[in-house]
C-alpha cells in the first residue's frame, strides 16, 4: 500500500479513554510508513515516573488534582515544542494532546481549577496552535461502548453516563476556545474507516486551504 502524502498539518486525537486514540494513532503512523514522527500518550508516562495512579484524577486532594493535570500538560507541551522546533519536520501524530488534561481537570475539578492554567501566556499560546486550521487538526473520539477497557492505568469511567459526560466536557472545552475539531464516535467504529476519515481531512485541507469538521465545527 502506498503511503499517502506527509501532512503539512500535526493531527492531535483527543477525548475520554478508551476510546480508540492509541489504535487510531498508530494505524495513522502505520499508513505514514514512519515518515511522521509520533507523541505517545504522554500520561501514562508522567504518572509512572512521578508516582501519580488513576485515583489522583478525582482525588478529594484539591492539589494533587491540580498537579497531575499541570504536570502531564507541561510534559505534552515539551514534547509537542521539541518536534514543532525541529528542523526535519513540520508535523506530527500525537496521541492525545495539551488539551485533554485541561479538560479532565474542568471536569473534575472544576472551571476554577482549570483557570490556572487557561489564564496563563503559556496556554493562549498553546490554544492559537491548535485552532490554526492550517497548522493542526484535532480529532475528537466519542464513546463506543465495546471499546471500554480497563487497563489498571488510566481513569476509568463508573458509568456509560459519566463516559458521555466527559464528551461532552471535551466538547464544551473544545467550543468555548473555539478550536475546530471533526469528531468520530459509534458511527465510524471500522479502523480503517477511522483512518480514511482523518486522511481524507487532512486531503481537503491541503486541496482547500481550511478545515470544517464533519459535524459543522469552523
Amino acid at each position: 500500500m502506498t503511503s499517502p502524502p506527509r501532512p503539512s498539518r500535526c493531527v492531535c486525537v483527543v477525548g475520554p479513554q478508551s476510546t480508540g486514540k492509541t489504535t487510531l494513532i498508530e494505524a495513522l503512523a502505520d499508513r505514514f510508513q514512519g515518515k511522521v514522527p509520533v507523541i505517545k500518550e504522554v500520561a501514562r508516562h508522567v504518572m509512572q515516573e512521578k508516582g501519580y495512579t488513576r485515583e489522583d484524577v478525582d482525588s478529594p486532594n484539591r492539589e494533587r488534582r491540580f498537579s497531575l493535570q499541570r504536570d502531564i500538560f507541561t510534559a505534552q507541551i515539551e514534547m509537542e515544542n521539541s518536534l514543532l522546533e525541529s528542523e526535519w519536520t513540520s508535523s506530527f501524530l500525537s496521541d492525545r494532546s495539551a488539551i485533554d488534561p485541561i479538560v479532565y481537570l474542568t471536569h473534575f475539578a472544576g472551571p476554577d481549577e482549570s483557570l490556572r492554567i487557561t489564564s496563563t501566556t503559556e496556554w493562549k499560546i498553546i490554544r492559537g496552535r491548535y485552532a490554526d486550521a492550517q497548522k493542526f487538526l484535532v480529532v475528537l473520539l466519542s464513546p463506543v461502548p465495546e471499546f471500554l477497557v480497563d487497563d489498571n492505568t488510566r481513569y476509568m469511567a463508573k458509568s456509560l453516563e459519566d463516559w458521555h459526560s466527559l464528551t461532552n466536557s471535551f466538547r464544551g472545552f473544545l467550543d468555548a476556545q473555539r478550536i475546530p475539531f471533526i469528531e468520530i464516535g459509534e458511527d465510524c467504529v471500522d479502523l480503517k474507516e477511522r483512518v480514511t476519515l482523518v486522511l481524507n481531512q487532512l486531503a481537503s485541507q491541503e486541496r482547500d486551504g481550511c478545515r470544517l469538521g464533519v459535524d459543522g465545527h469552523d
